[in-house]
């Protein structure tokens, strides 16, 4: 009896010790953080999630969204052009209220016909992406209301090489996927280090129709001039040739959901990104970080519509964007006292181009509509520690923006019109911390943060042609946020709750439907109240739960859209609950083998004519085997086969609701090798 007590604590103790290794591992993460810096998460005071390498490899993923289904908080806005990063209920805000980052380098669409191109960036060069939700205005500007996204790629600066195969089929004929990846990285002096990926993707879609080549490449190098100072350069590139097919009718739906609409788009995208980030230490107290950027994305459409005699081939339209800044940052240390400041200076502009003729003419020359925004912005963050168990940190920022926007035909000089304006806008933090252990802590955020309008919004058109907007306002927001965490034997929790009022909405105002004269006014606004609940929990090293549920009680409290007034903010979901499992079964030397079990719950969102989407449940499911640098994995996405509807949208001038539904059950098998 005495050594079955002995066995029952020492297994207990056993058990203790590797909870706490494993909740240690992750609080002891380092993340970019709310303030800009390297940081661990556990001195974050902010409630922020990391999701690492371990957790999105290995599960046939095939593109970051799929990766983002089952993290907490996330979820995703549905456009004619795309899903957009969601947090916090932004819905059809989201690409302007979601600031997505890769290494820092902001990918953000710059215009209204755009979409972030977060899906160009290779799953496989994935490192970590952390959310960081609600707010970040003082550092991160323009755009944060939901919150931001930092995209991190592999910068592990040790010798490998990778090389994954993946396929896949969903449960119909005529469908699959493949994604051949090949990496890796040397270090070529004991300063210098080198890495590359190539990687090529083909998909037959789930809808007839439908079909996607993807090809990847990376490049990055690595200078470390000694222990304090060094230099990463980074560039990465992608182009995806698609073909995708229109919205349904409710009949169509019925009858067949995998079947093609009357018209399909077919889409060259290209999309490059460049980055050089200089980080530095001067002694013990002052950090410097550098960085500078440019990218662009250049969407080439072109519509086919299927009529009972033939095919009817649209004109061609292109969307190009690009963007450059700088970003400069600095921190001074001291016992009591952190001090960040910087200075951003972006520009970005977008282009348009299309055959359509202008207003009185019927010349069909390429018309192109051009914007620009230069914004040049300072700011400043303190956080003092008076007590050892509590800090505040305040800071404020500045921007200046400067929009430049003209339209003119291929082959002319003189614009068809040219409007410029200034635009001012500050941001707000006051962030008191009460750090009650070394693992708990209790913190209060206030923040006042602004939406600066896209540069299409700025125009006004009506009988006098198009004009420049000189009333139109950012729009702007204030979030009250209480949030706490803490780590036990073995369990991690965070809880969040928060409230954001919203201001000055753009909304559009149709003034002649007719004649497609408008304007954007600052007459909406919105509210968003919710809270977030998030845990993790390990046994024995072997079995691990994390769940998580958010749910957002959004409302429109002003609009001059009668039947709007007191309505949920379109496309944003009530709750999203995730239930996450893994259990490794098998564990010995250089051989592993686990099973996994992944679940999201989201709840019902309204289209944008409020009528109600359905709530469903998504599952995964998947089995991993590991053994001397190989790794096989085998599973079904949507074990549950929800079959709803990922966008709907109804169309005032025909009074029809078109659907766009989500693929069904699928299948995946994995390979990879690494040394």
């Amino acid at each position: 009896m005495k050594l079955y007590k002995i066995l029952i604590t020492a297994s207990l103790l056993l058990q203790y010790l590797n909870a706490i290794d494993e909740i240690d591992a992750t609080l002891n993460k380092v993340v970019t953080s709310a303030t800009g810096f390297d940081t661990q998460l556990k001195d974050e005071a902010r409630n922020m999630f990391v999701i690492d390498k371990k957790t999105i490899e290995d599960k046939g993923y095939q593109s970051i969204e799929q990766a983002l289904t089952y993290i907490p908080i996330v979820t995703f806005s549905g456009s004619a052009f795309g899903n957009e990063i969601d947090m916090r209920s932004q819905g059809g805000d989201a690409k302007t209220a979601v600031k997505v980052l890769i290494n820092r380098v902001p990918i953000n669409a710059m215009n209204t016909h755009g979409f972030t191109a977060f899906n160009s960036i290779n799953i496989e060069d994935i490192e970590s992406i952390e959310v960081l939700p609600g707010g970040g205005a003082v550092v991160y500007g323009n755009g944060t209301r939901g919150g931001v996204i930092n995209i991190v790629t592999k910068r592990n600066p040790r010798d490998y090489a990778s090389m994954t195969l993946k396929g896949g089929s969903y449960e119909a004929s005529q469908t699959g996927f493949t994604q051949y990846n090949l990496s890796g990285g040397k270090r070529i002096t004991e300063k210098f280090f080198l890495k590359a990926n190539a990687s090529i993707q083909t998909q037959l879609g789930y809808r007839k129709q439908q079909d996607l080549t993807n090809w990847f490449g990376d490049i990055e190098a690595l200078y470390d001039f000694n222990e304090n100072h060094s230099l990463d350069f980074n560039a990465t590139y992608s182009y995806s040739k698609s073909l995708t097919s229109s919205n349904l009718t409710y009949k169509q739906l019925k009858a067949d959901r995998r079947s093609a609409g009357r018209t399909t788009t077919d889409r060259n995208l290209d999309f490059f990104m460049t980055s050089l980030h200089y980080k530095g230490k001067i002694g013990n107290n002052l950090e410097f970080d550098g960085l500078g950027y440019y990218q662009f994305t250049q969407n080439y459409y072109k519509n086919i519509t299927k009529t009972p005699a033939k095919d009817i081939i649209g004109n061609p339209t292109l969307f190009y964007s690009e963007q450059g800044g700088i970003n400069l940052k600095g921190k001074y240390s001291i016992t009591k006292n952190i001090l960040m400041f910087g200075v951003d200076s972006i520009y970005g502009g977008s282009i348009i181009g299309s055959k359509s003729p202008p207003r009185g003419s019927t010349s069909s020359d390429t018309l192109y509509t051009g914007d620009s925004r230069w914004a040049n912005s300072i700011y400043i963050l303190d956080q003092i520690k008076p007590l050892n168990y509590f800090d505040i940190t305040a800071g404020a920022r500045y921007e200046n923006s400067y929009y430049n926007i003209y339209k003119k035909a291929k082959g002319q000089s003189k614009n068809l019109y040219f409007q410029t304006r200034f635009i001012n806008s500050y941001a707000l933090e006051l962030t008191p911390n009460f750090k009650y252990s070394d693992t708990g802590n209790v913190y209060a955020k206030y923040e006042r943060g602004f939406i600066a309008p896209l540069a299409f919004y700025l125009l006004r058109s009506d009988e006098s042609g198009t004009n420049i907007n000189k009333k139109l306002l950012p729009s702007t927001y204030n979030t009250y946020e209480l949030g706490w965490k803490d780590e036990f034997s073995w369990t991690f929790l965070s809880l969040t709750a928060y409230y954001t009022d919203t201001q000055n909405e753009f909304l559009l105002n149709m003034i002649d439907k007719s004649r497609f004269y408008y304007t954007y006014e600052n007459i909406g606004r919105t509210s968003r109240m919710g809270i977030e609940l998030a845990g993790m929990q390990e046994f024995f090293d072997v079995f691990s739960i994390a769940e998580s549920i958010s749910y957002v009680d959004t409302k429109i409290t002003k609009t001059v859209t009668s039947n709007a007034k007191n309505k949920r903010v379109p496309y944003t979901n009530e709750y999203k609950m995730t239930l996450n499992f893994n259990y490794d079964f098998y564990k010995k030397d250089k051989t592993l083998a686990s099973i996994f079990l992944n679940n999201s719950f989201l709840g019902p969102r309204l289209d944008n004519n409020f009528a109600k989407m359905d709530a469903y449940i998504l599952g995964d499911l998947g089995i991993k085997f590991l053994k001397d640098g190989f790794t096989f994995n085998l599973g079904a996405r949507n074990i549950y086969n929800a079959l709803y509807i990922d966008y709907q949208s109804y169309a005032s001038y025909s009074q029809t609701t078109g659907y766009i539904p989500a693929p069904g059950r699928s299948y995946y098998a994995e390979l990879r090798y690494s040394f």
